[in-house]
């Protein structure tokens, strides 16, 4: 695995995480801590999907 690979495969894992952890606290409800954090989190995750977008659009990652 080369490094473009292997960031991209770090950018898809954190992605995952991201994503996971917002629809975990969607459904089962969150902390107060967390409450505070959840606007953050979520605007991270959409700089994320943009990101991922890009890279799309600039053919590093391709569409299944």
């Amino acid at each position: 695995m080369n490094q473009n690979e292997q960031v991209l495969l770090d950018i898809t894992r954190t992605t995952r995480s991201v994503f996971n952890w917002i629809q975990d606290k969607c459904e089962n409800g969150t902390s107060s801590e967390e409450l505070i954090v959840l606007p953050e989190v979520i605007k991270g995750a959409v700089e994320l999907g943009s990101l991922i977008h890009r890279l799309m659009e600039d053919g590093y990652i391709i569409k299944k």
